[in-house]
């Protein structure tokens, strides 16, 4: 998987240019409009064709930048593209807060369901 070189800035440690890794994707400074897409090759499991899916792993995001990341990572999408959400958690308040901000404009499909990992394909209406 290659890493896509982020921005993120911790506003707690003051600590600008440190670098963390998290599921290949590396942060350095805030994420900016249009600069978190991070891509990993996956091969298709119904053939043997190569498929390029956004994947974002918020794990080790700390909590109150999960949302606004991963709205601003479903406003980069065109129509019909998706991104999978990985949490260790159900993200059943994303939903929720989808519904009142982007009415009718995204599709919401559980991979897996817990107990300790939530896989939610989040796709952008056509």
């Amino acid at each position: 998987m290659d890493a896509v070189r982020v921005g993120f800035r911790s506003p707690f440690r003051g600590d600008e240019g440190q670098v963390g890794n998290l599921s290949g994707v590396r942060f350095s400074s805030p994420p900016r409009a249009g600069a978190f897409r991070p891509r990993t090759k996956e091969r298709c499991p119904m053939c043997s064709c190569n498929v390029t899916e956004t994947v974002i792993d918020v794990r080790q995001i700390m909590p109150r930048m999960r949302h606004p990341l991963i709205f601003n990572i479903f406003d980069q999408l065109a129509p019909g593209e998706a991104f999978l959400l990985i949490n260790d958690h159900n993200p059943r308040p994303l939903f929720y807060q989808f519904n009142v901000q982007r009415p009718g404009a995204f599709g919401w499909d559980y991979q897996e369901e817990g107990p300790d990992l939530w896989r939610v394909r989040i796709s952008r209406a056509a």
